[in-house]
C-alpha cells in the first residue's frame, strides 16, 4: 500500500485475473485524492477525477 498511497509513490502496472481486485487496485489513489480536495477546496463544485474504464477484455 506504501507503494501505491505514499509520498514517493510511481506508476504501477497489474495484471492477474478476474476478480481480484484490479478495479480497486487503480481506484484507491482516485479515492484519495478526492478525499483529500474535499477537504482542501470545501465545498466548491468541481470536477475531481474522470474514469475510461472498459468493461470487456481489448483482445
Amino acid at each position: 500500500m506504501e507503494h501505491l498511497l505514499g509520498q514517493d509513490a510511481s506508476p504501477l502496472v497489474v495484471t492477474t485475473g478476474t476478480g481480484s481486485g484490479k478495479t480497486e487496485t487503480f481506484l484507491l489513489p482516485v479515492i484519495q485524492n478526492a478525499i483529500e480536495d474535499a477537504a482542501q477546496f470545501r465545498r466548491q463544485p468541481g470536477l475531481t477525477a474522470i474514469l475510461v474504464y472498459p468493461m470487456n477484455a481489448v483482445a
